[in-house]
């Protein structure tokens, strides 16, 4: 679940915000290139719901990096990181789904904007139901006995 939900938060950066190339995944690279995102697995969990059927729940935090220069002296801009993390959570609340290239389709259960450092945060959970596959037999064909 943590490749292909990655993927469908990545899809989702991207098609909002096509000028920012860059998506981490983890710590951002010494050096980074801004405006940048860096998406971290926060959380994951998975809950068997019966025999075949799994629940899997998977919490990220996207951090949004703006560019320094969106003010003088390096500094930036303090309304923008906010505009930025209010505009994913906007959009992911009214759709209230994510999907993955794969095609797996995670609900959106839960999330929340933070800022500080220069930096914004959005912090949401996915969940999605898998089934397991069923165990496959060889069935027996008819037996011709003889008896005595």
């Amino acid at each position: 679940m943590s490749r292909q939900s990655m993927d469908a938060i990545r899809v989702k950066l991207n098609e909002l915000f096509p000028s920012i190339p860059s998506v981490y995944i983890g710590a951002p690279p010494a050096g980074f290139a801004r405006p940048a995102f860096c998406c971290r697995l926060i959380a994951g969990k998975s809950i068997p719901l019966n025999r075949t059927l799994w629940q899997e729940r998977a919490t990220w935090k996207i951090i949004y990096y703006p560019p320094q220069d969106a003010v003088p002296d390096g500094e930036t801009d303090d309304l923008q990181p906010l505009t930025v993390a209010s505009r994913i959570w906007e959009h992911l609340s009214e759709e209230m789904t994510l999907s993955s290239p794969g095609g797996a389709r995670y609900r959106i259960v839960d999330g929340k904007i933070s800022t500080g450092d220069g930096e914004a945060r959005v912090t949401f959970a996915l969940e999605t139901e898998w089934g397991r596959a069923e165990p496959v037999y060889e069935t027996v064909g008819e037996i011709d006995h003889q008896m005595g």
